[in-house]
């Protein structure tokens, strides 16, 4: 799970595509990218069940903690 804010100015969120395409290529994931939830997120396509990778580059956020990100976080884990 790799969230990035589309605001962030400390870190920009290429660095957060980049991490979230090296985990999906060292996962053996597909390019392909879906919508899932919560929205903004999004999963690579092809992962195995126990490596997924999902992207979310949240519009607003800046170089701070998601609201969601606890929440989702905990989901996300509990889902491997």
């Amino acid at each position: 799970l790799v969230v990035h804010g589309d605001a962030d100015r400390a870190v920009t969120p290429d660095s957060g595509e980049f991490t979230a395409m090296y985990w999906a290529s060292v996962n053996g994931c597909g390019e392909a990218l879906s919508d899932t939830t919560p929205p903004p997120c999004k999963r690579y396509a092809g992962c195995p069940s126990d490596a997924p990778v999902v992207w979310c580059l949240v519009p607003g956020l800046g170089h701070t903690v998601w609201d969601k990100g606890a929440t989702e976080g905990w989901a996300f884990m509990k889902g491997l």
